[in-house]
Parts: C-alpha cells; sequence; structure tokens
C-alpha cells in the first residue's frame, strides 16, 4: 500500500505537510464540484431528451432489459414508461455526483466508468441520431472525471494524516500547547488576566465632600461649593425691570396696525 501513498503528502514534524496538504485537499474539492456541476448538466439535457421518448445509451439500458423481448423481435417502441425510466437514470448519475462532493470519493471512479461506457456504446452502437450528443456528453464527462482515480486515493491517504480535513497550523500549535500549564498560566490564565487589568485600569476621582451649612436660599445655586460665588456682585442689577444707563426706563409698545 506504501507504493501507491503520495510522498509529498506525508506527515512531516512541526506540521511542515500542512500547506501541501491543504492546497490538495482545495485541489480535490474543486475537481469534485466541476465534475458535480457538469454531470447535472448533462444529466438534465439527457432527462429532457428522455421525455421525448429517445432512448440513450447507459441511461436506458435498464429500461431496455425489460423490454428485450421486443427489442429482439423488432417491434421495440419507446413509451412514456421508457423515457420515465431514463429519467431515473438520470437521476440516479446526479445523486452519484452528489455524493462525490463529500467523502465518498469512489464516486468519482464510478462515473469516469460510466462516462467511458457511454462513450464506447454511442460509438459502437447506434439507437438514434442523438448518439453524437451522448458521445460528445461522455467525452466531456472523461475530461472532468480524468483526475478521479488519483483524487480518491490521495483523500484516502490525507484522511489518515494529521490536521485531516482542516490542516490549520493555527489551530495544531493551539493543540500543542493547551497542556502546557505554565504558558496558559502565563498567557491566557488569571496572571495574564490580572496584569492587563492593572495595566488598564483608570485611577479613581476624587470625591469632595461640601462643607456643612454650606447651603444659601438667596443666591440660587444651592449646595455647589466649587463654584465661587464671592466675587459676584447684584448691586448694579436692576430687580424686575430693564434699566439703561440713561436712567430711563424702556418699555415695548405694541402697534395698533396689523400686518398681513
Amino acid at each position: 500500500m506504501d507504493e501507491y501513498m503520495n510522498e509529498d503528502l506525508r506527515e512531516k514534524p512541526n506540521h511542515a505537510h500542512y500547506p501541501i496538504c491543504r492546497g490538495r485537499m482545495g485541489d480535490i474539492e474543486s475537481n469534485s464540484h466541476k465534475i458535480f456541476f457538469f454531470t447535472l448538466f448533462a444529466c438534465v439535457i439527457m432527462a429532457f431528451l428522455s421525455i421525448l421518448c429517445i432512448p440513450m445509451h447507459v441511461v436506458g439500458w435498464i429500461p431496455m432489459i425489460f423490454n428485450s423481448e421486443e427489442i429482439s423481435k423488432g417491434a421495440f417502441h419507446v413509451s412514456l414508461g421508457f423515457g420515465f425510466a431514463q429519467v431515473l437514470s438520470c437521476a440516479a448519475i446526479g445523486v452519484i455526483a452528489a455524493l462525490n462532493m463529500g467523502k465518498r470519493k469512489v464516486c468519482g471512479v464510478i462515473l469516469l466508468i460510466i462516462y467511458f461506457m457511454l462513450l464506447l456504446s454511442s460509438l459502437l452502437a447506434s439507437l438514434t441520431g442523438f448518439d453524437v450528443v451522448t458521445a460528445m456528453i461522455s467525452f466531456m464527462g472523461l475530461y472532468y472525471c480524468r483526475e478521479a482515480i488519483k483524487d480518491k486515493r490521495d483523500y484516502e491517504q490525507l484522511s489518515k494524516t494529521e490536521g485531516f480535513p482542516l490542516f490549520n497550523v493555527i489551530l495544531a500549535e493551539y493543540d500543542d500547547n493547551k497542556n502546557y500549564q505554565p504558558y496558559l498560566k502565563t498567557k491566557y490564565g488569571t496572571d495574564y488576566f490580572n496584569k492587563m487589568t492593572q495595566n488598564n485600569s483608570a485611577p479613581a476621582a476624587p470625591l469632595h465632600e461640601p462643607p456643612k451649612n454650606s447651603y444659601d436660599p438667596d443666591n440660587g445655586l444651592g449646595d455647589m461649593p466649587e463654584l465661587d460665588t464671592v466675587s459676584v456682585s447684584g448691586t448694579n442689577a436692576a430687580r424686575g425691570r430693564f434699566s439703561p444707563r440713561s436712567g430711563k426706563e424702556g418699555a415695548i409698545s405694541f402697534s395698533p396696525l396689523k400686518l398681513k
């Protein structure tokens, strides 16, 4: 089994294999998504042709088995049931492609075999003029599934490698240090918290207690000893009315005219 292993993906000390393993995982996931979207597109086309009661290779093999007697007598007629069976076959192929995006990378190899059989049957046996369509679909399917076997083998190796499936260096370093108590106590424990609290705490503001019997109801300021009101003099202030410097009192007269 070791002779089939990828040497670049072997475990190395100090997590040195993580970057290349992460890159290989990205390639495998990208290939799986490409296979799925192309297979979905191909299944939609073949399902549409199946609704039109057009027999096709591979997806029509199962319904052909149940109509083998009619085919041998030369009296085979495509019915709606036959077309519906082909639609179900297309849906099954789409499910296989969806499973390939998960952990079941063997489904990619199954799709590779399906496209290979579809290409051979389209070239060697003639059903209808739409065999050209299935031949083109199978050719493109082989192109997208060309690395399915290698992806399956590398994925199985990666699944047994340290760091699977994220291969995240930061998480790995945290796992290595989480049992190291002096490190945690200094950096993440109570000592570190207390140190940061002391450095960031602001000094408490001094409390000023007002002197006793400082409230004067005449000045209107109440119990506010921190304000200096000694220098404020009210001898020149008129109480209750406006008094100009000339000594004459001013009054506001209202005009009887109303402006519109």
